[in-house]
């Protein structure tokens, strides 16, 4: 019996075939082109969010007419958002720039280190606490980039385009040891292809400009 076995099959059975798993996506063919897409928009430093997704697909709806009449009552939960996310392998990140940040360990050394020669240098020269002030300078940018997008999940960089865009204003903000906050500092600045100009704002009312030097209220 077992001779007559290998005649019939003499190749032995490796592995059974199987339907594959799953429902089709949704939007059918177009599913590809989307993920594709997608995936070409985060490479060259785009963010993508839920709003994204929508608006991308909903456009390669329109202009496959093929599938417009198929896919009109498609409403794109947020579920196949998520759905989407996860067979990009894509999470929620926060965008980051070429500065590696700083640890945690040398951020509390180097803070340590420097009240300490503040306290040193006080007792030394017997400077009063209402002469030691603390100036901190704040960009604020007037182009606005959102620093949150989906990535690659374990990507060890996220750039976003514009996140280090340098065309901002600064915010001077000053205080004494005692935590008395003087007028704040607005550094206002603008430029074109012709001429550039900052503007120190130190009240509401009055601009104060470097070059030259003059007040104008």
């Amino acid at each position: 019996m077992k001779e007559e076995r290998k005649k019939v099959n003499p190749q032995p059975v490796t592995s059974l075939p199987a339907q594959p798993r799953g429902r089709h996506p949704l939007l059918l063919d177009l599913d590809v082109k989307l993920i594709t897409f997608l995936q070409a928009i985060r490479r060259r430093g785009g963010i993508i969010n839920i709003h994204v997704v929508r608006a991308t697909a909903d456009a390669l709806i329109k202009c496959n007419p093929a599938f417009a009449q198929q896919l009109s009552k498609f409403e794109m939960p947020r579920s196949w958002v998520q759905s989407l996310y996860r067979r990009m392998n894509f999470t929620r990140r926060i965008g980051t720039t070429g500065r590696p940040p700083v640890p945690k360990g040398v951020y509390d050394e180097c803070r340590f280190e420097f009240l300490n020669d503040v306290d040193h240098k006080m007792k030394l020269n017997s400077i009063p606490p209402e002469l030691v002030f603390n100036a901190d300078q704040t960009p604020s940018s007037y182009v606005s980039v959102r620093r949150l997008t989906m990535a690659t999940h374990g990507s060890k960089t996220v750039p976003i385009v514009g996140l280090s865009d340098k065309r901002n204003n600064n915010i001077n903000l000053c205080c004494d040891s005692r935590q008395r906050f003087l007028t704040t500092a607005y550094i206002l600045c603008w430029k074109n292809q012709t001429k550039s100009a900052t503007w120190i704002c130190i009240s509401e009312r009055i601009f104060y400009k470097p070059k030259p030097t003059t007040l104008v209220e």
